[in-house]
């Protein structure tokens, strides 16, 4: 029986398990540990995702079997590769040109102007390869796994109002990922929840990348044990570096689609 030929649609809730396992496969070893889908409870994330319209989530889809997948966001103009992997079985079939392209033609559809991605430095033949299809690099970017001491160094001055808390952590129980926000008067730090052991940063505000790091230790000190920087432009001067993962930022102008 021949195999069907792949094609991108959009992803669907039935999706969600084999997603999740698209992706620890692709990131484990590597920027795992920065994302939601490191817990197995993030399945149910996923099915939100999925859920959403218009769809974040294409699927390279061969006769029912899910080969590969991307996930984008809009951000302003710009259409953004979150996620991109092909099933390891599946392999040089010529796949990540299909997820590309449907990628892009998903971007264009919604008016982007920019289409960007992150490619780790250590894998400098992914970022040759996104180079021939006409990414250029434009900025650097560094993923960030900090320790959160067992005791604060300090106190805390931004504070977590209770009632968000306890529906942050109902969240990561549910689906293993939570978001909430912390308070110093008018001043605001959004805080992602990754599982039972993390913090994300999420938006220092109007902080220091240092300050926002020493708050959340303060606020998160014998609760968390890591802290996850996601695509800051340079390592932030702290101590407590647990892993690293420098980053280029790459990106095509729309008028640079073939």
């Amino acid at each position: 029986m021949t195999t069907p030929e792949p094609t991108v649609r959009a992803g669907r809730l039935a999706d969600a398990p084999a997603l999740h396992a698209l992706w620890v496969q692709a990131f484990r070893g590597s920027t795992l540990p920065f994302t939601v889908h490191a817990d197995p409870r993030s399945v149910a994330w996923l099915a939100e995702v999925l859920g959403r319209q218009p769809p974040a989530v294409g699927v390279l889809d061969a006769g029912g079997h899910l080969s590969g997948a991307f996930e984008g966001a809009l951000v302003d103009r710009d259409w953004h590769l979150a996620h991109v992997a092909v099933r390891a079985d599946t392999r040089g079939q010529g796949l990540g040109r299909r997820l590309l392209a449907g990628f892009e033609g998903w971007g264009r559809d919604r008016g982007a102007s920019t289409f960007s991605l992150h490619v780790v430095e250590a894998k400098p033949d992914v970022a040759a390869w996104y180079a021939r299809h006409g990414y250029r690099v434009e900025g650097r970017r560094v993923h960030l796994l900090l320790d959160v001491p067992g005791t604060a160094a300090r106190a805390a001055t931004f504070a977590l109002a209770q009632p968000a808390l306890d529906q942050a952590l109902a969240s990561v129980s549910a689906r293993g990922f939570g978001r909430l926000a912390a308070w110093r008067g008018e001043q605001r730090l959004e805080v992602g929840l990754l599982g039972d052991d993390a913090c994300r940063l999420l938006d220092p505000g109007d902080l220091s990348v240092e300050e926002a790091v020493a708050e959340l230790r303060a606020l998160f000190a014998g609760s968390r044990s890591r802290l996850v920087l996601v695509g800051q432009p340079r390592e932030p001067r702290v101590d407590g570096v647990l892993e690293s993962w420098p980053a280029l930022r790459m990106q095509k102008q729309a008028d640079d689609l073939r």
